[in-house]
């Protein structure tokens, strides 16, 4: 869960960019950053999917072990 927070937190910074381009080439500077991402995060798709179901077998078993 560390290395997603961290791998988050780099990338927080792209995410926040409220810059929308004043011209063509920031717009398509803006795109390409996108799409970056976009590629990015595909590629760790199956690492976040991975700790998802790591999660929700952690909150099960607490629910399983204690329930209320």
């Amino acid at each position: 869960m560390d290395q997603l927070d961290a791998w988050l937190e780099v990338r927080q910074p792209v995410l926040e960019d409220q810059t929308i381009g004043d011209s063509i080439d920031a717009v398509e500077d803006q795109l390409q950053k996108h799409d970056d991402f976009e590629k990015t995060v595909l590629a760790q798709e199956e690492r976040f999917n991975a700790i998802n179901r790591m999660t929700m077998v952690q909150l099960l078993t607490v629910l399983y072990l204690h329930p209320t």
